[in-house]
């Protein structure tokens, strides 16, 4: 039931969000304080008249005793540094986590604040580079994982 609650809420956040352009990314990254590895995909929403997007991203890491998803949507002010080619990106959001033992097949799900830096390059008309970290705070430990991104974006759309 939670999870349609919430994706009905991501779906009505993105429909109501007036949208001038959308990039998809997806690269490879690490939980830098545990150096387990894996990588991730995102939506984000640039949004119309307004140097703000909405990004809405789920990332997965694997290790020999864990497997670790952090799932979530974030608000980032946008900047252009760079006509249309550079932007930096920084914000929040919230989402979750899920971590699955695997030597005891136990799991664990939470609520986690995030805290968002990026930034991105476009090195054609569609396509660029992008690196990003994430601090995830779980809120009912209280602690939090850095996560490292970096990747490709694509410009969907116009």
């Amino acid at each position: 039931m939670k999870r349609i609650l919430l994706l009905t809420h991501l779906c009505l956040l993105v429909w109501c969000v007036p949208v001038q352009a959308a990039d998809l990314r997806t690269g490879g990254g690490i939980i830098l304080d545990k150096s387990i590895w894996g990588g991730g995909i995102a939506l984000d929403l640039h949004m119309a008249n307004r140097p703000l997007t909405v990004s809405l991203h789920t990332d997965h890491f694997n290790s020999a005793l864990f497997f670790t998803s952090f799932f979530g949507a974030s608000v980032l002010a946008r900047a252009e540094v760079s006509e249309d080619k550079t932007a930096i990106f920084l914000g929040g959001g919230v989402g979750g986590s899920r971590v699955r033992e695997k030597l005891y097949s136990q799991t664990t799900v939470a609520f986690i604040v995030q805290v968002v830096a990026r930034i991105t390059h476009r090195t054609g008309n569609r396509l660029g580079v992008f690196a990003e970290i994430r601090y995830n705070l779980n809120v009912s430990k209280e602690e939090f994982d850095s996560t490292g991104l970096l990747g490709l974006s694509w410009k969907l759309g116009k």
